[in-house]
């Protein structure tokens, strides 16, 4: 990932614009408050009236959570009821209440739709457009509302990843014959009374499965159709393990040890459906099968076609939806359609299903960003072109981070993954002194395979990766498992990586030095390619230009090894010494030792005429490790300026890290002018 210099919040509105104000937005506003630099600000736009994303839209009987609750619920407020699964209503209150507990609400610009976002690399900011009011773009007395301009240097997507509006329309053969009520879950009729009526429920993924025993005690008869099986997993509301930690611990700990338990079981199960497929079957076949009424055959209509987890797993509460088959008043066929008349549905098989009313649960119309038209420099930029870094922000989209949740875990832990890289980045962007982070593929990953966000292969995913960003390998992999993922966020190796050409100065009497018996300086300015492991260091080179003018001026790589208050370092490049440049390197294990040789074409050098190349690479043989550094000269030949063998032994122990920098420095005091360097090409290699 590149950076960009001068951070600075003037003439900015927001430090960061929220879009969304659902579970992923109000977790994104808890984490700046409380984790992002001091001072941060932040407003969360959200286009509609409430707080509540998803669970404000979809209104249907039976909506619930399709993952357990206590890890779908915020880390910081751990879900504060007893049951496993929620209800619609009640989450999106539970949202509420939160966002007020922390004062989010207070940062909620209500009715404010986003339209537009530009980036402008010379302002180093986003220029938001944003419209207030109805769809109609008036206000209440009907006077036309215009957009209202922004500026802010983040943006944090949590748009979600499906049309709020616009539900998917599925081929249904002959479907314009219907005359009786034909509903989509997404737009349900809040006041449409199914009672007494033949309801035909096309679909058995999650929604089919929570509306079916919440309609079947009302209607005269309800049957969920299926094209092929889906798994299912029975879950206990109220679950005895839940209960005995809730009587063992105090409220709040009980919660989060409720949450963190959920992890854990949902991790396992995963790990299971992954890589022991038949056993992770056999399992959920016998969870299903004792549920069942007899006469109903579950290799007909519960033994998929497909692995578990290859598809979401539908979580069947209490098995409730087992229950409204005993009862006779909801039946399940496997099928195809031939056609659907006035009244009714034919099937492939001939048989014949009455309908009142159908419902088309088959599935959601995906969509990334909202209908915000992005773009950098007012060029237009293709979001779903792009491959996604960590999951969460774009291939040469300067500070844009987007939250997309997991599809075999709770969203929540997704978009919690998403807003810990975001604060992470801001930290290191002020930690140096720089505005901007953009993600750039490098030369080793040019030639990735595009693989889709999510794995599932369910239908209404089959054209993911035409709407949505890529994914690929190593730091552009999708996410997996999320406690390796929150790892990945909190600590993976890469972060940020400068843009070049990069140019800054020292100020006289800086220095990095140590000499005994007590001097000990580390004043010199530098800016952080990467970070790592020191085991993990493969190579760096770096190229770059001075003007050198003052005894012990100097510009060059720098290697910090640190591990809690221990520091180390090394440093090497070009030092003005007696009035000639130097190839200088510096090593300070306990104290510094310094070696240097003349610089060819010195006059070039000190004037600034000439770039000179430093590298560093860590050989391994017979004898073990060590880090050779070298001058590379134009032609690509490499002389050898220092062999170090510490930085694998002493510095290479459990914690160490390598902050790998260019750096410049200018020891002389006797002077108010600065040294300024200009590093025109910097690579480091990771394993």
């Amino acid at each position: 990932m590149d950076t960009k210099s001068d951070f600075s919040s003037n003439g900015l509105d927001f430090d960061v614009i929220i879009i969304g104000a659902g579970v992923s937005g109000i977790n994104a506003a808890y984490r700046i408050q409380n984790e992002a630099p001091p001072n941060t600000s932040y407003a969360i736009f959200e286009s509609r009236d409430t707080i509540g994303g998803t669970w404000d839209v979809w209104r249907y009987p039976g909506i619930r959570s399709d993952s357990d609750i206590f890890t779908f619920s915020f880390g910081w407020n751990p879900w504060p009821g007893k049951e496993s699964l929620a209800a619609g209503a009640k989450i999106k209150q539970y949202m509420i209440e939160s966002a007020q507990e922390a004062g989010i609400d207070k940062h909620i610009r209500y009715q404010h739709k986003v339209i537009s976002a530009n980036w402008n690399t010379n302002q180093k900011c986003w220029e938001v457009m944003a419209q207030q009011a109805g769809s109609n773009n008036t206000d209440s007395s009907g006077k036309i509302v215009e957009p209202q301009f922004f500026r802010s240097r983040f943006i944090f997507l949590g748009t979600g990843y499906y049309d709020y509006k616009q539900p998917l329309h599925s081929v249904i053969p002959g479907i314009d014959n219907f005359t009786g009520k034909l509903i989509n879950p997404q737009h349900w009729p809040q006041d449409y009374d199914y009672t007494n009526k033949e309801m035909v429920i096309i679909g058995s993924g999650a929604t089919a499965v929570s509306i079916v025993p919440a309609v079947a005690k009302q209607v005269k008869h309800v049957t969920m159709l299926q094209r092929s099986p889906t798994w299912y997993f029975p879950l206990n509301q109220y679950g005895r393990i839940a209960s005995v930690i809730r009587a063992i611990f105090p409220d709040r700990m009980a919660r989060r040890l409720n949450r963190y338990r959920w992890m854990i079981q949902v991790q396992i199960l995963l790990f299971m459906c992954r890589n022991l497929p038949t056993l992770a079957g056999g399992v959920l076949r016998f969870l299903t099968a004792r549920l069942l009424p007899k006469d109903l055959d579950w290799n007909t209509h519960f033994q998929p076609r497909y692995g578990p987890w290859d598809q979401r797993l539908c979580v069947v509460m209490d098995g409730d939806l087992f229950a409204a088959f005993r009862s006779r008043q909801a039946s399940i066929v496997t099928d195809h359609i031939d056609t659907v008349t006035q009244d009714s549905i034919v099937l492939k098989s001939g048989q014949v299903l009455t309908a009142d009313v159908i419902v088309a649960a088959t599935g959601i119309q995906l969509k990334f960003g909202g209908d915000i038209q992005f773009s950098v420099n007012d060029e237009p930029v293709h979001l779903i072109d792009k491959f996604a870094w960590k999951q969460c922000m774009l291939q040469d989209v300067p500070n844009l981070v987007f939250s997309f949740g997991y599809a075999e875990n709770s969203w929540t832990l997704g978009a919690n993954c998403a807003a810990t890289v975001m604060i992470r980045v801001m930290k290191e962007l002020q930690r140096q002194k720089v505005s901007s982070a953009t993600p750039h593929i490098d030369a080793s990953s040019q030639r990735m395979e595009p693989r889709p966000l999510w794995k599932l292969s369910s239908t209404y995913l089959k054209n993911m990766t035409s709407v949505f960003p890529k994914g690929g390998t190593g730091e552009w992999r999708p996410r997996s498992y999320y406690f390796a993922d929150l790892w990945a966020a909190k600590w993976g190796v890469k972060l940020c990586e400068m843009q070049l050409p990069i140019t800054f100065a020292a100020a006289a009497n800086t220095d990095i030095w140590k000499k005994p018996p007590t001097h000990d300086v580390f004043t010199a300015p530098y800016r952080v390619h990467s970070k790592g492991p020191t085991l993990s260091f493969k190579s760096a080179t770096i190229t770059f230009l001075a003007t050198y003018t003052h005894q012990f001026d100097q510009a060059g790589i720098l290697f910090k090894f640190t591990n809690g208050s221990d520091r180390k370092w090394i440093k090497s490049g070009i030092e003005l010494f007696n009035d000639a440049p130097r190839l200088s390197t510096v090593c300070t294990d306990n104290y510094s030792d310094w070696s240097v040789s003349d610089a060819p074409c010195g006059k070039e050098i000190r004037n600034a005429s000439r770039p000179v190349t430093i590298s560093a690479e860590r050989s391994d043989d017979e004898l073990g490790m060590t880090l050779w550094v070298y001058h590379v000269t134009d032609d690509g030949d490499k002389t050898p300026l220092r062999e170090i063998t510490w930085p694998f032994g002493t510095a290479a122990g459990a914690g160490w890290e390598v902050e790998v920098a260019a750096a410049i420095a200018r020891p002389y005091k006797d002077t108010e002018g600065k040294m300024e360097a200009t590093f025109t090409d910097f690579e480091v290699n990771w394993k």
